[in-house]
């Protein structure tokens, strides 16, 4: 793996690793804090006491960390697929384009990509495609 292989810039220009970053940062960030908040609202009104709400707190770090970690290996899938298929994975769902019926359309999603257009897109994941 380079350094700087799952830097921002390289996975906007994929929209399949683009929508999985955002679902897990979603999850990790956005539920936890959602969570955190209503715990802050209805536990007084439930009669527990207020201070056990930071304790519910620190159970965000690791909720974090999880959801941050499990996106690593979701994206490795990915890209292993890419490079053990010479580039041809869709950028827009995943699908491996290597053995498709037609040649500008993804069976999966229905999309117009060229092998041409895959294979320069993951060029940034897998330089020797």
């Amino acid at each position: 793996m380079g350094q700087g292989q799952y830097s921002a810039s390289r996975v906007r220009k994929i929209p399949v690793l683009r929508r999985k970053m955002w679902l897990y940062l979603g999850v990790t960030l956005v539920l936890p804090f959602a969570g955190f908040a209503l715990a802050w609202f209805l536990f007084p009104r439930l009669g527990i006491d207020p201070a056990f709400t930071g304790f519910a707190g620190i159970l965000l770090i690791p909720a974090q960390a999880l959801g941050i970690l499990m996106w690593f290996p979701a994206q490795n899938r990915l890209v292993k697929l890419a490079r053990s298929n010479g580039g041809l994975v869709c950028i827009y769902c995943g699908y491996d384009l290597s053995s498709r019926a037609t040649p500008e359309v993804c069976p999966e999603c229905g999309k117009a990509i060229s092998d041409e257009e895959a294979q320069s897109a993951w060029k940034v994941f897998v330089p020797d495609v």
